[in-house]
């Protein structure tokens, strides 16, 4: 059985920039409903987080796991039902030994990675065997997906309710924003960089790329309205351009 809902491992890497972001959400708004703890490989840096947390988190527990250990990836897995993984840049280095341990142990496993190489040797590996043990593999649940994605299915599901249709085409335009790249987006897109021949690096250049076998492929036309680079968008009335990670 068991111990915590959410393991941040329930949130994994609670020290890094993005993973403290996490803990504070948590925090914040998990209340009681959410049985969580902070991970991360020094109790001492954990410790420190914490006491800059809300008091709704003064009691948090706090968990020693070390990514590059099997048996400390083995015991998180086993203990909680969720594993947020924030501890991966670059995932392509360290996150895969993190996904077999919670598919082995019918946990779920969740990441913000951006990297497409990685995640299409995560499901080339551990797809089968997470059917099997029912557990959910969700890669990408970050800027580079969720702002599309949850706009889509929030802009489709009102469609739907107001004027009981579906959606032919939806488009997501950002506008100003604050922010920055964290180190670890940076360090990701340097280890890429430097490891050009990296397993499945291929996938990061194909549309397609993490299609099943036997899914669509061939070349691709621009979902941006014919726009491949800065140009002026009728919808949104104002100048723009693909967002970063279109292709991918």
């Amino acid at each position: 059985m068991p111990t915590y809902d959410v393991l941040v491992p329930g949130v994994l890497g609670a020290t890094g920039f993005t993973g403290r972001l996490a803990c504070e959400y948590l925090a914040n708004r998990g209340g009681e409903k959410v049985n969580w703890a902070m991970a991360g490989r020094s109790l001492d840096k954990l410790e420190k987080i914490r006491k800059e947390l809300p008091e709704s988190a003064k009691d948090t527990p706090l968990v020693k796991v070390d990514v590059k250990n099997p048996a400390d990836l083995e015991e998180a897995a086993k203990s909680c039902k969720v594993i947020i993984n924030y501890a991966g840049t670059p995932y392509s280095d360290k996150a895969l030994p993190v996904v077999e341990a919670c598919v082995n142990n019918g946990s779920c496993y969740i990441d913000i990675t951006g990297e497409v190489n990685f995640v299409k040797s995560s499901a080339d590996r551990y797809d089968e065997k997470a059917k099997e043990k029912k557990s959910l593999v969700v890669h990408c649940c970050g800027f580079d997906s969720i702002p599309s994605d949850i706009g889509a299915f929030l802009a489709a599901t009102e469609m739907k309710k107001r004027h009981n249709m579906g959606c032919a085409r939806i488009r997501t335009v950002i506008g100003d924003q604050s922010g920055d790249f964290s180190g670890g987006t940076l360090e990701s897109g340097a280890y890429m960089m430097d490891n050009p021949n990296m397993e499945n690096a291929d996938a990061m250049k194909k549309p397609y790329g993490l299609d099943p076998p036997g899914g669509q492929a061939g070349p691709d036309t621009t979902d941006f309205g014919g726009i491949r680079a800065l140009g002026y968008d009728q919808d949104a009335e104002s100048w723009a351009m693909p967002f970063v990670m279109v292709e991918l």
